[in-house]
């Protein structure tokens, strides 16, 4: 196998794969919203158990470290494609267009980034913040429903750290590429 057969075969493996992470992204939260929707029944049906709410905050933390943790893989993903594998594809004259470092995807990742990010405060952050609130009482209970609110505050916090944390790298990593202006290629 050539060294291109083989950058070719690395690109169209790294393009799989980045499919493949932002398919579970999205599914990690769509899992996510049904089981806070199916929280929000059960706590609020004819039980009203709000109490119950407690809980989204510990899946909205583990939520958002694996929401960020395939979304920084995607964009790990997509600088091995520009940084990594274009380069070489070019040096051995193979200068197709890339997705990933495209001129229609330059006009966009600013706006993507940021949409993405604030997708996945609403998502993520909103139920909890909403659940704290309902039970704003129990922060001076005893245990376990006052611990258990003010580590939910916690758990929400964290995860709105994780959730800019990743916004930020992503921001960076999306500032560094070398776009290549695939319109006079």
């Amino acid at each position: 196998m050539s060294a291109g057969d083989t950058a070719r075969e690395n690109y169209k493996s790294a393009r799989d794969e980045l499919i493949a992470h932002i398919q579970i992204r999205d599914n990690v939260l769509f899992i996510y919203l049904g089981a806070i929707g199916a929280l929000f029944g059960l706590a609020l049906g004819s039980s009203a158990r709000p109490d119950l709410l407690l809980i989204i905050p510990l899946l909205s933390v583990g939520a958002a470290f694996i929401v960020a943790q395939h979304d920084g893989l995607i964009g790990a993903l997509s600088s091995f494609l520009i940084d990594e594998i274009e380069p070489f594809l070019i040096e051995i004259g193979e200068s197709a267009p890339q997705w990933d470092n495209s001129s229609a995807l330059k006009e966009y990742s600013s706006r993507s980034v940021s949409f993405r990010t604030a997708g996945h405060m609403v998502f993520l952050e909103a139920p909890s913040v909403m659940a704290l609130g309902m039970n704003w009482k129990a922060f001076n209970f005893p245990f376990p429903k006052g611990p258990l609110w003010w580590l939910g505050v916690v758990f929400t916090g964290f995860a709105m750290y994780i959730l800019l944390n990743n916004h930020t790298w992503r921001k960076s990593l999306k500032g560094r590429v070398a776009w290549r202006n695939t319109t006079t290629e």
